[in-house]
């Protein structure tokens, strides 16, 4: 169907009493409501999806008058990547799509372009662009609208557009939560973890791309050495977390995985229910032949166990820890006396003890009595989970 555009503006002109010409030179363009960005977080965020459409009455300004559409103001919360998914509804006329600094479409935005929507288009599009900055930035969607014998094309374009961002923003965390993030060029993004429990928090990259991680305070002061991890450790490593404290993750890719702009990387958290005593005078009894499990967090020193020997026997402490840095363990006699101390550094190990040996792999026994044992950090950024028995 042609409508006679020229015929229509005179006869509008008419009623209100103004001229053809004036209500031409005014003709104002169509903008849509602002949108804001998701900032996508976790797979489960919800992405705000909203419905467009322009005819061939919604003509651009006085330097565009032969093209109808329509600029959707968008605003991006931080630098990072956009995806923006359209789906065709209705494309009776081709579209071409651009994006700008200003509304008044003046000015576009270097490195980002559009791919047009055309009316013979299988499937949904999708448009992806790096902005660099924080923002509002306009998208115009304009298709042709010419005159022939002083009429005007009539069509409908309709469409919706879901809007997300992936940034490198920092991410507060929960246990179970897989996070996506911009991640290119070994950029350093946070991870904020607020511990609830004492526990292991581990953290894993799905993409099985290296990367390397540091355990901090609040105040984003390293409390444990920088950790590379790699498929040796299968992507994933883990720090010892207290609770009530506020902790950051500092996270660089060494390696991100080639063609990938979107890092994935998932947390849990591990209970351990730490029940050393702190000062000798509150050891906590081991039996012989059972486990005790504890944690060498920021704000441990040491823990304290004793073990009740009621005959003279051959003595062997198995201890096993897994973490970052190295512990030391010692023991002491039923007298007082120190027995010895070594030092692990993540090996599972047998020590076997005499009364008057020490740590020497030596045949021998020990006397009857309570012996104390004590864990303690052997580095200050000593960082994991050991586990402890005197064997049968």
């Amino acid at each position: 169907m042609k409508i006679n555009a020229k015929k229509i503006i005179a006869a509008f002109a008419i009623i209100v009493g103004v001229s053809a010409t004036a209500v031409t030179a005014h003709a104002s363009e169509k903008v849509a409501d602002t949108v804001s960005v998701t900032d996508i977080s976790t797979k489960n965020d919800k992405v705000k999806t909203v419905s467009y459409q322009f005819d061939a009455s919604d003509s651009f300004s006085d330097n565009d008058t032969a093209k109808s559409g329509m600029i959707i103001p968008i605003k991006i919360k931080s630098s990072g990547y956009a995806v923006f998914s359209v789906k065709e509804l209705s494309i009776q006329k081709d579209i071409e799509v651009a994006v700008f600094n200003d509304q008044k479409c003046t000015s576009p935005l270097s490195g980002v372009s559009f791919d047009s929507l055309t009316t013979d288009m299988v499937g949904d599009t999708v448009w992806e662009g790096f902005f660099a900055k924080a923002g509002t930035y306009y998208i115009k969607l304009a298709s042709n609208n010419t005159y022939t014998d002083e009429t005007l094309d009539e069509f409908t374009n309709k469409f919706t557009i879901s809007f997300k961002e992936y940034t490198a923003d920092t991410r507060t965390v929960k246990s179970g939560n897989v996070y996506q993030i911009y991640n290119q060029n070994a950029k350093t993004v946070w991870f904020k973890y607020v511990a609830k429990k004492n526990g292991s928090l581990t953290i894993s990259n799905l993409d099985k791309a290296d990367y390397k991680v540091t355990l901090t305070n609040k105040k984003k002061k390293s409390l444990t050495s920088t950790v590379k991890v790699s498929s040796s450790q299968k992507y994933k490593t883990a720090f010892c977390v207290e609770k009530g404290n506020t902790y950051y993750l500092k996270v660089t890719n060494i390696k991100p995985k080639s063609g990938k702009i979107i890092s994935d990387y998932k947390f849990s958290i591990t209970e351990i229910k730490d029940k050393s005593g702190k000062k000798k005078k509150k050891a906590v009894v081991v039996k012989v032949g059972k486990y005790a499990t504890g944690m060498m967090a920021s704000g441990d020193k040491d823990d304290w166990y004793k073990v009740k020997i009621p005959k003279r026997q051959k003595g062997k402490l198995d201890f096993t820890f897994s973490g970052q840095g190295k512990v030391k363990i010692t023991v002491y006699a039923p007298m007082g006396d120190k027995i010895g101390t070594c030092e692990n550094t993540g090996k599972k190990a047998s020590y076997k003890i005499t009364y008057d040996r020490g740590f020497n792999n030596n045949s021998g026994k020990v006397m009857n009595g309570i012996y104390y044992i004590k864990v303690t950090k052997g580095t200050k950024t000593t960082n994991g989970v050991y586990k402890l028995r005197w064997a049968k």
